[in-house]
């Protein structure tokens, strides 16, 4: 039984979560000597609530500790990562850290998986779920949607097939329904030690599909482009501005004398780059994603392989009949259909830099 201040916690944890997803919020802060504060549509508001003191955050966080479903090898303990399925809001990603004093951010990430329509999704990103081989990749910023697209991906390939698909997250952020398809979900520091000794796992596991959550050194992307080619269809998601720009983070992040051998190796196995932002709906309701798409074709396989990075994006923007198309073509389009204001489409273009312009 709890505390009668934990139940306070509890109590106070579930109003915040309620203003949270009532409000459309994405992402919720809680530090001392602020109010709550969200994050809607990209912008971060203060909640009209009072100042929160380090007693209530530190209130908050131990109740939040206590809802996660296992202790993870090695946690450090100045932040944890989790993730926890509340059965009125849905899955919730948890990070609790210390900046001079206890703080906690929340992203919501609800609970059904969306479908590549419900996101607005051109038809060729759902093509790339048909693929029985290959290496794709869904980039973008922090908070761009990155891990709802390639959730999105995974289910419609679980809607289509009878395959084996095995994921491995840190934390798992959407639980799979395992419809057509057997669905095998490990987590980082619970289920496997790291990202890539997860891959070698998954390898001996009679995999189909592996999804990556996130690429974050050499060594996982030498064996995720290493599963690609052992003719399994692997997905991940990467911090990238541009297509053409993940494709040079994914060869920077390999080891100085590997970075050849990766790039070849990606030029190889490549099936495709999704690069995604979210831009304001016309009409302030809500957010929809400008993407850009970048299609292995053999002439995007060459550029790669002859470092010449430089003219993917002209590629991209002659390769239309294959499905590829410029983040700036895109934006164009959502604004042409309305779905975007031009001051919008201006506002993300002076972001990207001249080359999408």
């Amino acid at each position: 039984m709890l505390s009668a201040p934990a139940d306070l916690a509890e109590l106070r944890l579930h109003e915040l979560l309620r203003v949270m997803f009532r409000g459309r919020a994405s992402d919720l802060h809680l530090a001392a000597g602020y109010p709550p504060m969200v994050r809607v549509d990209g912008a971060i508001t203060p909640l009209t609530m009072p100042l929160l003191s380090e007693y209530d955050v530190q209130a908050l966080a131990a109740c939040l500790a206590l809802r996660r479903p296992h202790a993870q090898r090695g946690e450090p303990e100045q932040h944890l990562d989790f993730a926890v399925d509340d059965p009125e809001f849905g899955v919730v990603r948890v990070h609790l850290f210390r900046a001079g004093g206890q703080r906690i951010a929340l992203r919501a990430l609800g609970g059904a998986v969306p479908s590549t329509a419900d996101l607005g999704l051109p038809r060729r990103v759902l093509e790339f779920a048909s693929l029985r081989a290959g290496f794709v990749v869904i980039a973008g910023a922090t908070g761009s949607g990155k891990t709802t697209t390639a959730a999105a991906l995974l289910d419609a390939v679980d809607v289509a097939c009878a395959r084996h698909i095995v994921t491995i997250e840190e934390p798992i952020e959407y639980r799979l329904r395992g419809r057509r398809s057997l669905v095998t979900q490990r987590e980082v520091g619970v289920d496997v030690d790291d990202a890539a000794s997860g891959i070698r796992a998954a390898l001996r596991e009679d995999p189909d599909v592996i999804f990556l959550g996130e690429l974050r050194d050499g060594v996982a992307v030498e064996t995720a482009l290493t599963a690609a080619e052992t003719g399994h269809l692997v997905v991940t998601t990467l911090h990238a501005r541009g297509a053409d720009g993940a494709v040079e983070r994914i060869v920077d992040l390999a080891a100085g004398q590997r970075r050849d051998h990766v790039r070849r190796l990606l030029a190889q196995v490549l099936a495709g780059i999704v690069y995604q932002r979210l831009v304001p709906r016309a009409g302030g309701a809500g957010r929809t994603a400008a993407v850009e798409i970048l299609v292995a074709t053999q002439a995007v396989r060459s550029l790669i392989r002859e470092e010449k990075t430089h003219q993917l994006r002209n590629a991209m923007a002659t390769g239309r009949a294959v499905g590829m198309q410029t983040l700036a073509s895109h934006l164009e389009d959502l604004a042409l259909r309305g779905l975007i204001e031009r001051e919008s489409l201006r506002e993300v273009l002076r972001d990207q830099g001249p080359a999408d312009g």
